[in-house]
């Protein structure tokens, strides 16, 4: 969004959106080039069967078909930029300097909050409940970094940038931000950044006040504009070029739900026995894996098969040529670009297979809406995907 701001004599409670520099950040990197999302056309194949109500409703129809239109040409990835400067804080994952609410480094789901968040800050600076941790920190995390897709795509690859020397003698330390901290988030850190690692500053207090405070803004270059996906430049460097096999593996890799509470394939076990009596299938379940196990299987992958969620994440270690064969239905169809557009920056080739919603939820809230029922006779489709 563009930059918003409130007069300079504001009223006590008025709160001002600016961009880091205008709030007097100074920028320490911004990627030279303007990257694409390499978007050609969605690969989607409807399994739904025809008689159904779902199938024959026009909401539906009208809606997947203005999902596909979104798919039909590249797009810019987020402009990722690390910011430096005195009197930052980090609140809640957002990034303030007094009573400035830096733009594109909070959800914009909170906005019309932000004068109650303010108000908290104060609160809480009052009472001095707060860290307050010598020297410069860098926050690097992204709203919702407790679920896997959003640390391994939009946050993680962020810490490539201390890669360049000069960068990394800004950052005395790092902060992690959790109320608790997911087991996946350490792991991973010593796989790609071992050196990291002991530079961490782990904390559950919403408040952060180091001495010197750098952060991340992740907008698009042109402020006209909203983004249209979750890829940044940061994840483009770091994700494409990963180290992966230059040609697909030999193995189906299902990647289950079985254990989750929601969004599951209801007749998940049929489908698994289907594909397992016609290719060398194995079944993961990520949670149950480290996140070098994990890698370990997605090596093998000559197609990655499994209902829309963080799962799905570990497409980044497939090898380039393999297929993510990613199952999703009518209320799910929208939050295709996280796998879909994972996928092109790490040479995958993303298919979408619609299929039947099963439950009586209208609507998702909070993140949760119906199970899913893909029928038998639209197992061979799935096999196709794979296949041809």
């Amino acid at each position: 969004m563009p930059d918003t701001a409130c007069p300079a004599q504001a009223e006590p409670g008025t709160v001002n959106v600016r961009s880091a520099r205008q709030a007097g950040a100074r920028l320490l990197w911004r990627d030279p080039q303007d990257r694409q999302v390499p978007r050609a056309g969605l690969a989607l194949v409807d399994l739904r069967r025809p008689g159904i109500a779902e199938y024959a409703n026009p909401q539906h129809s009208r809606a997947i078909a203005e999902v596909a239109q979104l798919y039909t040409q590249p797009v810019p990835a987020r402009d990722d930029q690390m910011h430096t400067g005195d009197g930052f804080v980090m609140y809640r994952g957002q990034i303030w300097t007094g009573n400035t609410a830096i733009e594109h480094a909070f959800h914009p789901n909170i906005r019309d909050t932000l004068p109650a968040e303010h108000a908290r800050i104060l609160r809480l600076t009052e009472r001095k409940v707060m860290e307050t941790p010598a020297g410069g920190l860098l926050y690097f995390q992204k709203p919702g970094t407790a679920n896997y897709f959003h640390w391994m795509v939009e946050c993680l690859p962020r810490l490539s940038l201390m890669d360049d020397a000069q960068l990394d003698a800004q950052v005395d330390r790092l902060i992690l931000h959790f109320g608790q901290l997911p087991g996946f988030v350490m792991p991973s850190l010593q796989a790609f950044f071992p050196r990291l690692v002991d530079r961490t500053f782990v904390t559950g207090k919403p408040l952060v006040r180091p001495d010197r405070l750098c952060f991340m803004t992740s907008g698009l270059r042109d402020p006209t504009r909203e983004p249209e996906t979750r890829i940044s430049t940061s994840a483009i460097r770091f994700l494409g070029n990963l180290a992966r096999g230059d040609r697909p593996g030999g193995q189906v890799i299902f990647v289950s739900r079985a254990n989750a509470g929601n969004r599951r394939l209801i007749n998940e076990d049929q489908l698994i026995a289907y594909l397992a009596a016609r290719f060398d299938l194995q079944v993961m379940i990520g949670d149950r894996l480290s996140v070098a196990e994990q890698r370990q299987v997605m090596a093998q992958a000559r197609a990655v098969v499994g209902v829309h969620g963080a799962g799905l994440s570990n497409v980044v270690f497939a090898p380039q040529g393999a297929r993510l064969i990613e199952i999703t239905s009518g209320q799910y169809v929208s939050r295709t670009a996280s796998f879909h557009d994972t996928s092109l920056i790490c040479g995958v080739t993303p298919r979408l297979a619609l299929v039947e919603e099963h439950g009586d939820r209208t609507t998702v809230v909070a993140n949760v809406g119906n199970d899913l029922y893909l029928h038998p006779s639209r197992f061979g489709r799935i096999a196709a995907m794979i296949a041809d």
